[in-house]
């Protein structure tokens, strides 16, 4: 419903504005009615009504004076003004800031109505026109980003155009200049604090809202994935320092931002140029490999990319390394094992003289075996749960962070993965027992336990000894015999009938057995409780 808020001061002639208004049939809701310009102005600050219909003269600020000032502030509101006769002129003046129309008194009652159905019907119009537009430009921005992910995924993928009229029909894009140059700009979040998603998207968005006002006088496509925007700039050659410019603002805008933030630093990693649609792809990988020098120089500043080239015969040998000392880390699944193992990889990364990139990468390569590793195990992990951790990788400040992260991530994760082991591997254990308690006045054999248990006769065997440290004929037969202590101490009953309620048909068999196991025959244990 629309806000109306009346101001008059005259109590009477605002009442009777009041008693005139249809509400319910105009879709209206009553405000206030305020006896002076200035508690009119206070009022429209808290309320912030749609319609206001204000006398011309009033105390302290006169209604013109009011229509001036809430114009300037809030121009979405809309004003009919009051008038008498002798007043007329400064009506007629009011019309020039936009007052929707006038009223002259005495206030005739469906002239008002209309004069707000016509204010009702304008606020409308333009409410679904504004969400029109609104859907639009949101359908169109949205087209754009679509077409820009697709189009860097293909560059990346190396998949590149024939020339820069084909680049543009598929980027949905006019780039003139025989420049390019890539940028990849990110925001990292503390490894150290745990940041609701909520507070990481809100940042990211303020970031992406700077990158855009700060290079709103440049020719370029973004792309955004997590906390990492991409940026592919086109410009005239003459224009680079120019350009140049425009990034400095950019990264200085977003990292003033960020340090309003005491958990959030922002990098910036910075391609060479080029000429050729051809090579965009290649700029892409340079700015994203550039943007990794942060854990060598530190984050905030704009980090330009340095050639640093191994055969892929020495990567191809450092992965196998890197799989090798992981796995050797995690077979005996202790935690000291698995820390000393990612020391190791990274004292060794440090002595082959590892690339930026090639730290990150060795951290994904980590996370991927050690899931590998646990799914070839049997253990439940999920598919994506190396995945899911590259945002907190790629947020690493330096060497030393990455490596302290990564070793707690995977040993935490091993702990608990060795417990949810250790919990399913009892679990069938503790089922036999429950059974075997509940049952014992039964013939019970192992296939049935087993089978109870959901484990083949032999695998459970095994298990058996191996959880309670007794073979399942022994600890059935202590099931027995604990049952016939509690009938041997609590009841009346015969030997015979005790060694028949626990599972003994042959009374005299019951007694060897009990003698056996508790050093004593049935009949002198029950007369140390008689």
């Amino acid at each position: 419903m629309l806000k109306v808020l009346i101001a008059d001061d005259e109590p009477r002639v605002g009442q009777l504005v009041k008693h005139l208004i249809h509400w319910d049939e105009l879709g209206l809701s009553f405000v206030d009615i305020c006896r002076d310009g200035r508690t009119a102005l206070e009022r429209i600050e808290q309320e912030q009504p749609e319609i206001v219909i204000t006398d011309i003269r009033m105390p302290v600020l006169t209604g013109l004076e009011l229509v001036q000032q809430v114009t300037e502030r809030f121009p979405q509101t809309r004003f009919v003004v009051i008038s008498g006769y002798r007043y007329f002129e400064y009506a007629q003046k009011a019309l020039k800031y936009g007052v929707e129309d006038y009223l002259l008194k005495p206030i005739d009652e469906e002239e008002l109505n209309r004069t707000l159905k016509k204010i009702c019907d304008a606020l409308q119009t333009t409410a679904v026109h504004r969400a029109q537009m609104e859907k639009y430009e949101k359908n169109y921005e949205n087209s754009q980003k679509l077409l820009s992910r697709d189009v860097m995924a293909r560059l990346k993928a190396g998949d590149g155009f024939a020339g820069l009229p084909e680049f543009n029909a598929a980027a949905g894009v006019e780039f003139t200049g025989d420049c390019f140059m890539a940028v990849v700009l990110r925001v990292n979040s503390s490894l150290l604090q745990q940041a609701s998603a909520e507070e990481e998207r809100l940042v990211t968005e303020k970031v992406q809202a700077n990158i855009k006002k700060s290079l709103g006088g440049q020719m370029y496509i973004s792309c955004t994935d997590g906390h990492t925007t991409t940026l592919l700039l086109n410009f005239d050659s003459e224009a680079y320092a120019k350009t140049g410019e425009a990034l400095h603002a950019c990264r200085e805008s977003c990292r003033s931002y960020i340090n309003n933030y005491a958990h959030y630093t922002v990098s910036m990693g910075q391609s060479e140029r080029c000429t050729e649609v051809a090579q965009i792809g290649a700029l892409l990988q340079q700015a994203d490999r550039a943007e990794c020098r942060k854990l060598f120089e530190g984050s905030g500043m704009c980090l330009k990319y340095q050639a640093e080239e191994r055969p892929d015969a020495a990567r191809k040998a450092w992965q196998n390394k890197v799989r090798s000392l992981l796995e050797k880390g995690m077979e005996p699944m202790q935690r000291t094992a698995l820390q000393q193992a990612v020391d190791a990889i990274f004292d060794s990364a440090g002595a082959a003289g590892l690339a930026a990139w090639e730290y990150f990468d060795t951290a994904e390569q980590c996370l991927r075996d050690f899931c590998a590793w646990s799914l070839g195990h049997g253990m439940e992990i999920r598919r994506d749960w190396a995945d899911s951790k590259r945002e907190k990788v790629r947020s690493a400040a330096s060497v030393h962070q990455l490596a302290q992260w990564l070793a707690a991530t995977l040993c935490a994760k091993q702990e608990e993965l060795y417990a949810q082991r250790v919990h399913a591997e009892e679990y069938p254990i503790r089922l036999a027992i429950e059974y075997m308690k509940k049952h014992y006045a039964e013939k019970i054999t192992l296939e049935d336990v087993a089978a109870h248990s959901g484990f083949n006769p032999t695998y459970f065997s095994e298990k058996f000894k191996e959880k309670t440290g007794k073979n399942f004929t022994d600890f059935l037969t202590e099931v027995r015999m604990e049952a016939a202590k509690e009938l041997l101490r609590d009841s009346r009953k015969t030997i015979g009938q005790i060694g028949d309620a626990v599972g003994y048909k042959d009374a005299k068999y019951f007694s060897q057995q009990f003698t056996k196991c508790v050093g004593m025959k049935p009949t002198e244990y029950r007369k140390l409780y008689y």
